[in-house]
């Protein structure tokens, strides 16, 4: 890389505004290998080798002032005199230094605050006591003038915006950042306007000077999804530009319906986890549904139950599910029993109105029993006499008791997706095995199939065992095929009849 001497930077950055140095090279051609040729000197005595200094300045603005001008001495040091005489525009040249002795500087000031447009001159006359070769003369131009008017600039220049519909925290504001090109500092206004929609953007602040910035914010309170347009108008009388528009483009999505964490559930103890063909589940979330719910019949031509009920469908993968109930935050289903024999499948809420739910996957299982419970202590059971089974009312040892679940899995014979279980024999029983457990002692199972008449509704008759313990919280439990057994819920049991 090019050095060049600390000398020549000085003279050719004369000026903080600008500075004209004839006669002296440029710096681009500055080369390390040659030695820069300054004229020769005749002799010893005092040398300023920069002898014009070009000063500018915009009108109204206090001072300005050169670069350190260099005094130097060839041969011999003495102390040396600047004096100046301005030849137009009055007495606004000062020096920073007037005397010295051998090698120093100084800066010309120009005290320019109350001078007019124009071109004024001076002269500098620099003297040192010696024989010969003691003067030099700077000649000084000074340049005031008017600012050159700003062009306002807008970054960025246009501006998008998404959201979903009545959600205005969906929606992040923008900032756009106001920056002046030139030397003025103009007023400036801003407003906004929309196309289409109503009045669902705005600014602020509406007003500023010079360099800043705004921010524009659009509302999706009350707009339907869609695309929406708008402008934002900056009005700067004093800038050369004086009205800018940013075209504004606003997409409102639909809501998405929203599955909640954790929110699918066997429909029978509400706790999540694999779910099994036909098993009844309760998914829970937003925008599931109508905001009045609705319960499903079955078509009386058919005996099926409807994949579509109130605009919602459930989809597992790509097959639609029985719907039994819907409403806003909660729809039953049926387990299609097409995912039969799939490691997972992914859960999907299709609502009329709103995007479709992200999907949610979940693993398959043979069985997933649950047994149903009214409060999640207490089973839900039958007494022999077909009353409710309480500690009010508890079973006697040797009764048998009807108990409900769903997660049974497949059936033989089978029951297609959304049907009714049969009526009459045969009975839709479990392919795999059924299991009872009261009080840890192993129940005898009379039957054990898909209640009569019913959507994956698994009823078991049960004959309590009459060497248990008899008590008003005897736990029971189910297991089906090499399913874990299902968590203890309470039984009432009494003595005898």
């Amino acid at each position: 890389m090019s050095r060049c001497p600390q000398l020549l930077l000085s003279l050719l950055l004369a000026s903080s505004a600008w500075a004209h140095c004839p006669n002296f090279p440029q710096l681009s051609e500055c080369d390390p290998g040659l030695p820069l040729n300054f004229p020769p000197a005749p002799g010893p005595g005092l040398y300023v080798f920069l002898n014009q200094v070009f000063l500018e300045v915009v009108n109204g603005t206090p001072g300005v002032q050169s670069l350190p001008i260099p005094v130097s001495f060839s041969g011999i040091s003495a102390p040396w005199r600047a004096e100046f005489q301005t030849t137009s525009g009055g007495d606004w040249l000062s020096l920073s230094a007037l005397q010295g002795t051998g090698e120093g500087s100084f800066r010309v000031y120009g005290n320019t605050a109350t001078m007019k447009n124009g071109t004024y001159t001076a002269k500098i006359t620099i003297t040192a006591a010696l024989p010969a070769n003691n003067s030099a003369t700077v000649n000084v131009t000074l340049l005031v003038r008017d600012p050159i008017p700003s062009a306002v600039r807008l970054t960025p220049p246009n501006l998008t915006f998404t959201g979903r519909e009545s959600t205005p925290s969906s929606v992040t504001p923008q900032r756009i950042t106001v920056r002046m090109e030139g030397e003025t500092t103009p007023n400036w206004t801003v407003s906004a306007t929309t196309l289409n929609g109503g009045p669902w953007l705005s600014v602020s602040p509406a007003a500023g000077k010079g360099d800043g910035e705004f921010v524009v914010t659009p509302s999706p309170a009350d707009l339907a999804p869609g695309v929406y347009s708008g402008r934002v108008t900056l009005l700067a009388p004093g800038a050369t530009n004086p009205a800018i528009q940013l075209p504004v483009l606003f997409s409102i999505d639909r809501q998405t319906s929203l599955i909640a964490p954790r929110g699918i559930v066997n429909a029978a103890n509400l706790l999540p986890g694999p779910i099994a063909p036909s098993e009844l589940l309760t998914i829970a979330g937003e925008r599931l549904g109508p905001r009045n719910g609705i319960a499903a019949r079955p078509n009386p031509d058919t005996g099926r139950f409807a994949t579509s009920l109130g605009g919602t469908r459930i989809l597992f993968d790509n097959t639609p599910a029985p719907i039994l109930y819907v409403s806003a935050n909660q729809v039953n289903v049926e387990v299609p029993v097409e995912v039969a024999g799939r490691k997972s499948v992914k859960i999907t809420v299709e609502s009329a109105g709103y995007a479709p739910s992200d999907p949610v996957e979940t693993p398959i299982a043979l069985a997933a029993p649950g047994l149903f419970s009214a409060d999640g202590v207490r089973v839900v059971a039958l007494n022999q006499d077909s009353s409710y089974n309480t500690p009010e009312t508890p079973a006697a040892k040797g009764d048998v008791i009807q108990l409900f679940l769903t997660g049974q899995g497949l059936t033989t014979p089978p029951v297609e997706t959304g049907a009714l279980s049969p009526m009459a024999p045969p009975f839709a029983a479990p392919v795999a095995p059924v299991t009872v457990t009261i009080a840890g002692q192993p129940a005898e199972i009379l039957f054990a199939g898909l209640a009569p008449g019913t959507i994956g509704l698994l009823q078991l008759n049960v004959k309590i065992p009459g060497e248990i313990f008899a008590s008003l919280q005897s736990p029971i439990s189910v297991a089906i095929g090499e399913t874990t057994p299902t968590a203890p819920l309470l039984l009432a049991i009494k003595d005898g009849q």
